[in-house]
């Protein structure tokens, strides 16, 4: 059941703190999943750097140029369907999509869940998507997370977003550091 529940969050990043090393996706899921379960810095073998909400939404942003908003509001429930969330909200004239949350993993019996809230903010340089998302940990709310695990959960998002945009443009997005 475990490794069912990973099969959606299974990245194959490598760690913050020792670039060189690249284990299995599968395994760095699972390192990820225990540090966000409150396990610590020792399920992955080296020093946890936390991540705090401001931290989050300052790296959940991403400008996409050659889109229109519309597009990007579909193309981003596309890839939450994707990875296997339900969207309850997509509105396109708002710019939203939101998610129920879905647990990944179940640590000590309780339910590690992530819900995602996109919103597509119209700029005069062209759409921005700003990707959040929240973590639960027996329905409460999590404070501050793994930077590597938070990381990787928005790349991958972003990853599929540009996989569900028409292909007809010559940019996808821009990569923001």
């Amino acid at each position: 059941m475990l490794i069912e529940a990973l099969e959606g969050v299974a990245w194959g990043l490598a760690c913050a703190t020792c670039s060189h090393m690249r284990l299995p996706s599968t395994a760095v899921a699972l390192a990820a999943l225990l540090v966000l379960a409150g396990v610590g810095a020792g399920a992955t073998g080296c020093a946890s750097t936390m991540m705090t909400p401001a931290q989050m939404a300052a790296s959940g942003a991403r400008p996409y140029e050659a889109h229109d908003a519309a597009a990007l509001v579909r193309a981003s429930a596309t890839a939450l369907e994707t990875l296997g969330f339900e969207v309850v909200v997509e509105d396109a004239a708002a710019g939203k999509v939101v998610t129920k949350p879905r647990t990944v993993v179940i640590k000590e019996h309780a339910p590690i869940a992530i819900a995602w809230s996109v919103e597509v903010e119209k700029t005069a340089s062209g759409p921005v998507v700003h990707a959040q998302p929240q973590y639960s940990k027996s329905g409460a709310p999590v404070a501050a997370l793994d930077a590597p695990y938070v990381k990787a959960s928005m790349s991958e998002l972003f990853d599929e977003i540009d996989a569900s945009l028409p292909a007809a443009t010559e940019t996808t997005s821009a990569r923001m550091p």
